[in-house]
């Protein structure tokens, strides 16, 4: 560019121009052809007007260099600087209550109304028996009403109160067929079965696999909590 712009101001300033010849600015055409008396003052405005053509292209050139160089630093900043990426912000206990009722509700999808009155009185039983007779009412509830939500809820409870290798092909199983299933307080089934099948299997020296759970509860509930309110995620760095 610059190199252009010298090779410009010494053809126009040249006073060995050829008549006849060509501007080096638009194409236009040098009038200085000598008929009798060659004109001085027309000679300097058409210099003049030459030159201020120049400067104002000249200017332009610049300005497209400028902007170029700053857009190209731009985006080298941006390669360089990696954003941050901000993570969603957690729902509140309030907020995962809500969520819980939606997914109690969806129960009347499948079931009528009677039939939720007795799924309840079920859920509501299993609390109160012990040993076999628990056993027996969590294996109608899930013979006679496999989609419903108190139904996740008691195959997880009876996981929990199972001896260690039982515990942990229940709690499998809850994850794979009860994994949107939910506590009123709030605590999904799906995330609290992983958390407790991550503290067996680490007990029981499957790191490994263990891992592999502790990302599926980082990945899909991130903001999981117990059915007291603690976040499951600061439970697992304790």
């Amino acid at each position: 560019m610059p190199g252009q712009a010298l090779t410009l101001l010494r053809d126009l300033f040249s006073p060995n121009v050829d008549k006849g010849a060509e501007s080096p600015v638009g194409g236009i055409r040098f009038a200085w052809y000598i008929t009798g008396r060659e004109s001085r003052f027309d000679r300097r405005r058409f210099l003049r007007r030459e030159w201020v053509l120049m400067k104002k292209v000249f200017a332009v050139f610049l300005l497209m260099f400028a902007c170029g160089a700053m857009i190209v630093s731009g985006q080298e900043e941006k390669k360089e600087e990696a954003p941050e990426q901000s993570s969603p912000p957690q729902r509140t206990i309030q907020e995962l209550q809500q969520a819980a009722r939606a997914r109690i509700a969806r129960d009347s999808m499948f079931y009528s109304r009677e039939e939720r009155i007795e799924i309840d009185n079920l859920y509501k039983s299993w609390k109160t028996r012990k040993g076999k007779e628990r056993q027996a009412v969590a294996i109608t509830m899930l013979r006679r009403f496999p989609k419903a939500n108190p139904t996740g809820c008691v195959q997880y409870l009876l996981a929990l109160d199972s001896a260690r290798q039982k515990r942990i092909r229940l709690l499998k199983q809850v994850i794979q067929n009860y994994d949107d299933c939910w506590f009123g307080s709030g605590g999904q089934i799906g995330a609290m079965a992983r958390y407790h099948l991550i503290n067996i299997l680490m007990e029981t020296g499957k790191q490994e696999e263990a891992e592999k759970y502790r990302e599926e509860l980082k990945t899909l509930f991130p903001d999981a909590i117990d059915v007291t309110g603690k976040r499951l995620a600061e439970l697992l760095n304790n």
